[in-house]
């Protein structure tokens, strides 16, 4: 089945990148390459070249209909013409992107990729301007950089405090298991855990009892400490006093 020029003009309406100027793959080159060779592989008997060669002779085509219409004065009913050929309508769809360029010459057609493209540049560069914005004024981009410098620095200082934080954490988190550390080393200790013993049975006495009783264990201690018979005498000195 061959590929007709009815084929062609469905298979470019419905791939509005290849004539509509705020379509945003309009200025993409590269879309725009991949997009002809999609409707050349609809067609295995053209290459691209052929095809957009094609396509451009259509749209030549359908530039002269439209000249052919006279210009509607004010007050005047639109024209009555209509034209003959039979892919008018079809190509209706790029009847804005066309009319546009109703004044200038149209080029010869060229075996060549870039034909279209020649053509079809003003528009894409009004695209790429158009995504690109206005250039900017450079009081504005004075005032834009003054205003980066700015966020910078608040985000600088922010990472300085948040440094800070961090280092306080840090030193808190080493404190902690180092007082954890040492309870843990105290729970091993056997003096401590004798002594530990004895907490609940001092916290039962009274301030006088609490008194005797650590007189006595100071007593013990030092006679351990200086020798037996002085423990003796020690505590047979405090039994006395008693």
């Amino acid at each position: 089945m061959s590929f007709t020029s009815e084929d062609l003009i469905l298979a470019v309406m419905r791939r509005p990148a290849l004539w509509d100027p705020s379509d945003p793959g309009y200025s993409d080159k590269n879309k725009v390459n991949m997009m002809w060779k999609q409707i050349q592989r609809l067609n295995k008997y053209d290459n691209v070249v052929r095809i957009r060669k094609k396509w451009k002779n259509l749209r030549d085509q359908y530039r002269k209909e439209l000249k052919k219409y006279p210009p509607a004065r004010p007050g005047q009913p639109p024209s009555k013409f209509k034209s003959t050929w039979k892919h008018f309508d079809a190509m209706s769809f790029v009847r804005d992107q066309v009319s546009r360029n109703l004044g200038e010459p149209s080029a010869e057609p060229q075996d060549s990729d870039d034909s279209d493209e020649e053509q079809d540049r003003p528009l894409r560069e009004t695209a790429q301007a158009r995504v690109r914005g206005p250039s900017p004024d450079p009081s504005e981009s004075s005032s834009m950089a003054s205003r980066k410098r700015s966020s910078y620095d608040l985000r600088l200082e922010f990472v300085n405090i948040q440094k800070k934080k961090l280092l306080m954490q840090q030193k808190e988190l080493r404190e902690k298991r180092k007082r954890e550390k040492q309870r843990e080393r105290e729970r091993c200790d056997d003096d401590y855990m004798f002594l530990m013993t004895l907490l609940p049975h001092m916290r039962q006495f009274s301030q006088a009892q609490k008194l005797r009783v650590r007189n006595r264990m100071y007593s013990v201690v030092l006679a351990e400490l200086e020798g037996q018979g002085q423990f003796t005498e020690t505590f047979e000195y405090d039994n006395k006093i008693e």
